[in-house]
């Protein structure tokens, strides 16, 4: 796919020596080098995510949370987009790799971003999950957007981990898969590092909320407050 991107650019610069519109082909070179530039940070996101190597410490499930939607508050904007975080449980701790999960989050907020229309909200919450006579508990994030949503086959595909290993390697395959593969595999990646879930609730036409549960820390040392 790398390859592709970069094949991509060398037409474009030759048809910049071909004497075309300068500008439009600069403009065109400048958004295939930052696709690339992502498409290689996406591959090095998702080594890190599978590899098993976390740095855990306690966390607020709230700063995690918040850094999210600070790091797509920009692209959101750009669509007409608007970003409502509903924390009821930011004061939460869990046991994390503050920066591993953060991506996930944000993963998943661009794909909400991506099939949102223009004055359209995605909302954010977080809460507790504490059931009596359990020990521990949960605390559960869930991400809605009013966007296309989804069929039940794309829904399927989202929680298996052959199709979303498809849409890596086949451009078709991940247009098919509303444009999910790497993205949802670092998300899956990551929550079961954590010893966590993921479930996603959609339908055409109805948006789509994505629900991940993560283990509430036992441990009553505090966190620090930057995560």
């Amino acid at each position: 796919m790398v390859r592709i991107r970069i094949l991509s650019l060398l037409g474009l610069y030759s048809e910049k020596a071909a004497n075309v519109d300068i500008q439009e082909v600069m403009e065109g070179i400048g958004g295939e080098a930052r696709r690339t530039i992502h498409l290689a940070e996406s591959f090095m996101d998702m080594v890190e995510a599978e590899s098993g190597v976390y740095r855990y410490a306690l966390t607020f499930a709230g700063a995690a949370v918040l850094d999210a939607v600070d790091a797509t508050w920009a692209s959101a904007s750009a669509r007409g987009v608007t970003i409502t975080p509903r924390l009821g449980a930011a004061d939460c701790t869990i046991s994390a790799d503050a920066s591993l999960l953060t991506r996930a989050f944000v993963n998943l907020l661009n794909n909400a971003i991506r099939y949102s229309e223009s004055g359209s909200s995605i909302h954010v919450c977080l809460e507790a999950n504490d059931e009596p006579g359990k020990v521990g508990g949960e605390v559960l994030i869930s991400i809605r957007d009013e966007g296309a949503g989804m069929n039940a086959g794309q829904v399927a595909g989202l929680m298996d981990s052959g199709l979303r290993r498809k849409w890596n390697s086949t451009p078709s395959a991940r247009d098919a898969g509303h444009g999910w593969g790497i993205g949802m595999t670092i998300v899956h990646a990551v929550v079961a590092h954590h010893g966590g879930w993921i479930d996603v609730m959609s339908a055409p036409a109805a948006g789509t909320t994505f629900v991940i549960g993560l283990p509430m820390a036992t441990d009553d040392v505090q966190p620090d407050d930057d995560g």
